[in-house]
């Protein structure tokens, strides 16, 4: 037997893996869940942000309110984004842009 014959033999074909059902729903779940601890880790960094930056509850508020209405408005925004230019597109832009905003953060 030939070299080729050998090594297509045992090269491992990719297959494309199609979540449903209950592989759907928890992968779902998992999803949503780390993406809904990011601002919640917000809130146990208020103190450190209020001593560090001297700001007042009030303003401390008002960061916390903005955090949450603008993901409110923006997601339908990124929603019609994303029908246009195609799910793929937005998902990798979203992906650069987070890990670009947050490698600012610290």
């Amino acid at each position: 037997m030939n070299t080729a014959a050998k090594t297509a033999r045992h090269t491992p074909v990719a297959r494309r893996v199609v979540l449903t059902g209950g592989a759907l729903a928890a992968f779902l779940t998992v999803g949503h869940t780390a993406i809904d601890i990011f601002p919640s880790m917000i809130t146990a960094l208020l103190p450190l942000i209020q001593a560090r930056f001297r700001l007042t509850e009030t303003v401390l508020a008002f960061l916390v309110a903005t955090l949450a209405f603008s993901s409110s408005l923006i997601q339908p925004l990124v929603g019609a984004l994303a029908d246009r230019l195609g799910r793929r597109r937005v998902g990798a832009l979203g992906l650069i842009l987070t890990a670009a905003l947050l490698s600012l953060s610290g």
